[in-house]
């Protein structure tokens, strides 16, 4: 699957920092469909506090801290970024 350059970075910030990051849900769906995603789910092996930590410089939403869920808003593009942790990491 092809991800937007901004998507690809985010996933690369991520493994950067040692964690495993895959792009999950909608966006997934929409790339089979070929039409354009203009938001992304990503799934991650990071806590919420850690991914937060990689994405420091950027505007964060607390859609759902509970369940390991919130969003980054960068500055220069379109589109959201949805992480959250992987639901072991949460629920154990």
């Amino acid at each position: 699957m092809k991800l937007s350059p901004s998507a690809e970075k985010a996933i690369q910030m991520l493994e950067k920092a040692g964690f495993e990051a895959y792009a999950v849900g909608g966006c997934v769906r929409d790339a089979l469909l070929g039409i354009k995603p203009c938001d992304f789910d990503i799934t991650t092996s990071a806590l919420p506090e850690e991914t937060k930590a990689v994405f420091k410089n950027e505007r964060t939403i607390e859609t759902g801290l509970k369940h390991g869920t919130f969003l980054i808003l960068q500055r220069v593009r379109k589109g959201t970024y949805r992480f959250s942790a992987f639901r072991s990491l949460i629920w154990c």
